[in-house]
């Protein structure tokens, strides 16, 4: 397979991932229950961001530099846990490591130009929403972590589209 297929293929993915996570953020408002068809929806989320945070660093990775790197590293780390085996601790533990991991990812990011400012942005908006969320209780936390999800899926969705954009375009990076 080409290069600008596998980049378009994960650029499909994050947006994907970003449109679903971003729709998922508003499941709470309807009093939407834990089920099977939840817990699908957030495994093919995770799935997703798993194949288009590969895009969204290797498109870059030449600039993003060790910050880059490392986030990149942590975030699919964290979303591994997450898909993985189940329990409150190490979903917290994976939720905190894609923080981390797209927060360092958001600076490389910035530092390669290559993506536009706007999906790093977000994802330092949720970042940032998700750690003073935790520190709240009640609807505050849930609002908290609203802002947060719905930060991380407009990042992603715009990532994703953005790698769409600079493949068709011809700026690929094999």
């Amino acid at each position: 397979m080409r290069t600008p297929t596998l980049f378009r293929l994960s650029g499909i993915s994050a947006l994907l991932a970003g449109l679903l996570r971003t729709a998922a953020s508003f499941l709470p408002f309807f009093k939407v229950e834990s089920s099977t068809g939840v817990e699908l929806l957030y495994f093919l989320i995770d799935i997703l961001i798993l194949f288009g945070l590969i895009g969204v660093y290797l498109i870059q990775h030449e600039k993003a530099g060790y910050n880059g790197f490392f986030g990149f590293l942590l975030a699919m780390t964290g979303t591994a846990l997450i898909v993985g085996p189940e329990g409150a601790d190490i979903y917290r533990m994976g939720a905190g490591t894609i923080a981390l991991g797209m927060l360092l990812l958001a600076f490389g990011s910035l530092r390669a130009n290559v993506l536009t400012n706007r999906a790093p942005l977000f994802w330092m908006a949720s970042t940032l929403s998700g750690i003073v969320g935790s520190w709240l209780s009640g609807r505050a936390m849930e609002y908290g972590f609203f802002i947060a999800g719905l930060a991380f899926g407009l990042g992603f969705a715009l990532a994703g589209y953005e790698i769409i954009k600079l493949i068709r375009i011809g700026k690929n990076r094999d």
